[in-house]
């Protein structure tokens, strides 16, 4: 019997070509769940491949705002040639009805318990316009369908988060719930990877309760007892930072980066967008990134520009912290409201969007341009530019990479950190000394890799 093809795509185009960081690991999954022997599936990474777009009987693609127009290009490529197309991810579910203009099928949700319908009502002509997605997180993603060297193998251990920031749209992604799939399995996972680096995409691995802390500590001694003998970069809220004991069994599990979400310095602007828990423990961020470098663990900071309650001194002084911190990596990214969000809603009603011909304006959306008019600044895009180059200047940038190794008294943070710096920031390429430092341990990696037997 010949067999159908699925072709999963991930449109991460040219603008994203340089990162080659993260196995696309929603597609993974997907790959991972079709059990009927009578489908051939295939992934597509266009930050690696120039062919031109192979054929298949049915095509699926997980949307991000920040390339859906690339997506919805390819959609149309396919629709040219009478081959279905299946979207879905982010953006198909913050935006439905949206998507179903350009895709014959959209996913609202998570994919995991509706696939093997899709394709079975593909093979009896019933497709159905909207599939509303559940969770089973029984998954083992099988890494022989990803074809291309990807530097860090990614994984999850959770879904979702019980917060509720006014800026995200987590919450309703995910409808405010936190789960955990079973540590044993992801344990298990681990062993069959063959880079040294893992990411975790967790939106937050440390989670908010007595039940997910046990969770995440048995999984800690688990890859202990084990001995997975990887290294791991995960995100975590704030008060991760002051448990000694998740921050002690991270580094023996072979955590060397944290990534905390910051965003800002100011109680009363955290407390503006519903950062409560930030708001809370403003006053011990210097003790909070010092207890994280106790443990041998380098902190990667998030932090946003032109929020509504922000002005230009506000800026300029959140600029200086974060020059005079002692964050070892650190993202700085223009507030841009997305779909799904409060704040996205809230700036809609009060007609402050600028950019809002969409899908088209998605493109602005990249959280690098200003979208919305701010009542207390004019010139938010110099602003943002300005910080940008005060935070990338090489002397600051060797300076980090010196503080990181003193700090975390850890080389291998500190050249894990430099590795993440360039594969993420191009203003790095522009220290000699640090490219250097971080080419030799790029070949180290990759070498580890070939080596590696699975």
């Amino acid at each position: 019997m010949k067999k159908k093809k699925l072709l999963l795509i991930n449109p991460g185009g040219k603008d994203f070509r340089h990162n080659r960081f993260y196995e696309p690991i929603e597609l993974g999954i997907v790959a991972s769940l079709v059990t009927a022997p009578n489908w051939e599936v295939k992934i597509v990474d266009l930050r690696f491949e120039d062919t031109d777009l192979p054929e298949a009987d049915i095509v699926a693609l997980s949307s991000r705002i920040i390339d859906i127009n690339t997506t919805y290009d390819i959609i149309r490529h396919y629709k040219t040639k009478g081959i279905k197309t299946v979207i879905g991810g982010t953006h198909a579910t913050l935006c439905p009805d949206e998507a179903q203009k350009y895709a014959d099928v959209v996913v609202i949700g998570e994919a995991e318990g509706v696939l093997m319908q899709i394709l079975k009502d593909f093979e009896n002509g019933t497709l159905k316009k909207i599939y509303k997605g559940c969770t089973d997180l029984k998954y083992t993603v099988n890494r022989n369908y990803y074809k291309h060297y990807y530097k860090t193998a990614t994984l999850q251990l959770s879904r979702g988060c019980p917060l509720a920031c006014d800026f995200c749209c987590v919450g309703k992604i995910h409808n405010r719930t936190h789960r955990y799939r079973d540590f044993k399995d992801v344990v298990s996972e681990i062993k069959k990877t063959k880079q040294k680096l893992l990411f975790f995409t967790d939106e937050n691995m440390y989670g908010f309760s007595s039940k997910n802390r046990e969770t995440v500590l048995s999984f800690f001694n688990e890859m202990i007892t084990q001995k997975v003998n990887k290294h791991w970069i995960g995100m975590a809220s704030i008060n991760a930072g002051i448990d000694d004991e998740f921050l002690s069994l991270a580094r023996k599990s072979g955590c060397i980066m944290l990534l905390i979400g910051f965003e800002a310095i100011e109680e009363d602007t955290l407390t503006s967008i519903n950062k409560k828990l930030n708001a809370k423990l403003i006053h011990d961020y210097d003790r909070i990134i010092k207890n994280i470098h106790k443990h041998r663990i380098a902190v990667c900071g998030a932090f946003m520009l032109g929020l509504p309650t922000d002005n230009e001194r506000v800026i300029k002084k959140r600029t200086e912290f974060i020059v005079k911190s002692k964050i070892d990596v650190y993202f700085v990214t223009m507030f841009t409201p997305f779909p799904g969000s409060k704040l996205f809603d809230d700036l809609q009603q009060e007609n402050k969007i600028i950019y809002n011909n969409y899908p088209q304006d998605w493109d602005y959306y990249n959280q690098n341009m200003p979208v919305y008019t701010n009542d207390h600044i004019n010139n938010m895009r110099d602003l943002f530019l300005e910080c940008q180059n005060d935070i990338r200047q090489p002397k600051v940038l060797r300076k980090r990479f010196l503080m990181t190794l003193f700090e975390t008294r850890s080389l291998s943070c500190a050249l894990y950190s430099n590795y993440y710096n360039f594969n993420h920031f191009r203003a790095f390429d522009r220290v000699k000394s640090l490219r250097i430092i971080n080419n030799l341990f790029e070949r180290y990696q990759k070498w580890i890799y070939k080596k590696s037997k699975v």
